[in-house]
């Protein structure tokens, strides 16, 4: 069963691990299924789905407790709650320090590209670029205006309007 609402999702499997989570040991339940899943290219046998799962969704903001379960009957729970915290504000200072720095970059380059950004601002790769980039363009306050070769960017005024 699946719950979820903007502050926390839920995961309800209707029987107990094989292993307490708290082992943070691999014991597959089905090796046929398993096997099928490794054939496929879609499984794996270190065991460390779960440790990924967990770590991706705390770099996020989030904090997961999986916790096993008897009342009213035995299930495993994953609980993936998000919780405020002062790291979740860095990263969002950060992330507006960044977006600054790269419409001030532009504004005096506007034909820049990705690579070009990285390389004037130093501590950010070009897929880091790309990915400011297209928060600037969502946001509205950057446009791309041409080709991605041959094309410029416009930074957009409070107003709305592009600046010239």
């Amino acid at each position: 069963m699946l719950f979820m609402s903007r502050m926390r999702s839920e995961f309800r499997n209707p029987c107990v691990l094989k292993v307490p989570a708290e082992l943070a040991l691999s014991d597959c339940r089905n090796r046929t299924l398993q096997q099928m899943f490794l054939m496929l290219g879609l499984g794996e046998r270190a065991g460390s789905s779960l440790p990924k799962i967990r770590d991706a969704w705390e770099n996020v903001g989030f904090k997961v407790k999986l916790t096993d379960t008897f009342e009213p009957y035995d299930q495993t729970l994953l609980r993936i709650e998000r919780v405020e915290q002062a790291n979740a504000r860095k990263t969002t200072q950060k992330t507006a320090a960044k977006q600054q720095a790269i419409l001030e970059f532009i504004q005096d380059n506007p034909q820049a590209s990705r690579r070009d950004i990285a390389e004037a601002l130093g501590d950010i790769t070009s897929d880091g670029v790309k990915y400011h980039l297209q928060k600037l363009q969502q946001a509205g306050l950057l446009t791309r205006v041409g080709a991605d070769k041959g094309g410029y960017w416009h930074i957009v005024n409070a107003g709305g309007q592009a600046d010239e």
